[in-house]
């Protein structure tokens, strides 16, 4: 990101629409600057609902997460777990602590350098902390890397919140048929 977007520095907030219904924070990582506090400050006293578009969950701290949570909600709180080899689990505990499981939405990369377990296991802990997860599966800047089937399936699975509640993925039906559980081995271990 750093070749696209720059160096971190913290930037003017723009003249605020005193007729508008939310301020859209448009930085992928919000804590990353060092004047993160000034901007807390700014946004409430504001007293305008807040659009944050992301938060780097592994550098918060329990500071951030009790600011973070002060703030007035436009949307839910964006955090990514792209990468499978980092297990994130006991900082989304920490994380639930001090702001609601249902305040925080996890995408989730699948299809780039991780395996089906590695996607179900991250899928599966956000599940059991409450935190709504949404599956991104990987297109290159090029699109020559076109997501799996399995990864378009369990994306149209996860990211529609009444298919997630209702079934689990192995039950999972996208295309009449076919089942998820195609994906798996009988033994239940998964299908690469």
């Amino acid at each position: 990101m750093h070749d696209k977007e720059g160096g971190i520095r913290p930037v003017e907030p723009v003249q605020l629409n005193p007729a508008g219904q939310h301020i859209e924070v448009l930085d992928n990582n919000f804590f990353a600057n060092p004047e993160w506090r000034s901007a807390i400050d700014y946004l409430l006293k504001a007293g305008q609902k807040v659009n944050l578009h992301g938060v780097d969950v592994r550098i918060m701290d329990e500071e951030q997460a009790y600011w973070l949570n002060r703030l007035r909600l436009y949307k839910s709180i964006h955090i990514a777990w792209d990468l499978p080899q980092i297990d994130l689990t006991q900082k989304l505990m920490e994380v639930t602590r001090y702001i609601k499981p249902w305040k925080i939405m996890c995408y989730i990369l699948v299809g780039f350098d991780s395996t089906m377990e590695q996607d179900m296991y991250r899928i599966e802990r956000c599940r059991e902390l409450g935190i709504k997860p949404y599956v991104m599966p990987y297109r290159d800047f090029e699109n020559k890397a076109r997501p799996s089937q399995y990864a378009k399936d369990l994306a149209q699975y996860v990211n529609k919140p009444m298919l997630f509640k209702s079934c689990s993925f192995k039950d999972f039906s996208p295309r009449k048929g076919f089942r998820c559980e195609a994906y798996f081995h009988t033994d239940n271990t998964i299908i690469h």
